[in-house]
């Protein structure tokens, strides 16, 4: 079941096209997506030459790296209560 979720993320990030390329509300989906984060920072931290924008046009996109660690920490703060809960549950 995660392959539902995870293919469409893959596909709306800037992973395979910047999001300056795409429309307005896509590009800022494609910007804010999680797994844009950890290339972008994946990218910055081994330098990759031709990848750096002259100008972020989103906040995410010129801390790439702390977005790369906030995303995954928001993410687990969201789920681990859920999973908990449900985990509770399984046991009545």
């Amino acid at each position: 079941m995660l392959f539902a979720v995870a293919f469409p993320l893959g596909f709306i990030s800037s992973v395979f096209a910047p999001p300056e390329m795409m429309p307005g509300w896509l590009g800022a989906i494609a910007a804010w997506n999680p797994v844009s984060s950890t290339a972008a920072a994946i990218r910055e931290l081994f330098e990759t030459p031709g990848m750096q924008h002259l100008e972020p046009a989103y906040w995410i996109d010129g801390h790439a790296v702390a977005g790369a660690v906030i995303w995954p920490a928001v993410i687990m703060l969201i789920f681990l209560p859920l999973a908990v809960r449900q985990f509770k549950n399984l046991s009545r």
